[in-house]
């Protein structure tokens, strides 16, 4: 619950960040000015965002939490599709089975409109907690992409990258309908479904394939596939899309 008593610039003081004296004048301004104290402060470079962060979360009674260097669990991004952790600028963190509660990373923990839509959405209780909105946006950048990653990599070294590269012609077919290459390829094409991805970008480069996925008309690099199983990879792709794997 929101102390109304207590102002952002009180709780700064209470902390030492800033004087009381300090925290009168701030207070004093936004009251003459009509402009909020957290916009005075940043503008004079009072505290740094993170205090200023931790200082909110008290003010606001809920948990503050830094996602600087912070892991997440392929399973427990998957509670919530990336689109919506970008739109609603969250993302979850941990899980606790026993109560059915989604710790989430929230730059407004008070929406209580978004989280009834994030518990509707992964049927999950939602514990809010407020991160800076820039780590969670990198979080969301870094995280995501590595879950992708991480089950594509486990696909490709199943692959017999060598027996892919001089395999003859007439057995390609044969090779790429195996479960790697095809694991490979279904796990590229449900994330862009999870993500809601309008393409995907498969660009060969040197020693390396480039994939990117249009999220809200903006490309988003995700990973680079090892240049050994390109050519399965587009030839699945092919065969899904029924065309010949031996035309350009």
């Amino acid at each position: 619950m929101v102390d109304t008593a207590q102002t952002l610039a009180d709780i700064l003081a209470a902390d030492k960040v800033i004087t009381s004296e300090v925290a009168s004048k701030v207070k004093v301004e936004s009251l003459n000015a009509g402009v909020a104290i957290e916009e005075i402060i940043d503008r004079k470079k009072l505290a740094t965002p993170a205090q200023v962060a931790q200082a909110k979360a008290r003010l606001f009674g809920v948990p503050y939490i830094s996602l600087v260097g912070r892991g997440i669990s392929p399973d427990i991004l998957n509670f919530i599709p990336e689109p919506v952790a970008r739109r609603y600028s969250l993302i979850p963190f941990d899980f606790d089975r026993k109560k059915n509660s989604l710790s989430v990373a929230m730059a407004d923990p008070l929406d209580l409109q978004v989280i009834e839509f994030v518990e509707q959405k992964s049927g999950k209780k939602i514990i809010p907690h407020l991160a800076l909105a820039e780590e969670i946006q990198a979080t969301i950048e870094e995280q995501y992409a590595q879950s992708l990653a991480t089950e594509v990599t486990a696909a490709i070294k199943e692959t017999a990258a060598p027996a892919i590269r001089t395999v003859e012609a007439g057995k390609l077919g044969e090779i790429i309908r195996e479960a790697p290459i095809a694991k490979i390829v279904s796990t590229l094409l449900e994330f862009a479904v999870k993500s809601r991805a309008s393409d995907i970008h498969i660009e060969p480069g040197e020693g390396k394939t480039r994939i990117r996925y249009r999220i809200d008309g903006i490309l988003h690099e995700k990973l680079a596939l090892p240049k050994s199983v390109h050519d399965a990879v587009v030839s699945r792709i092919k065969i899904l899309s029924d065309m010949k794997i031996d035309e350009r």
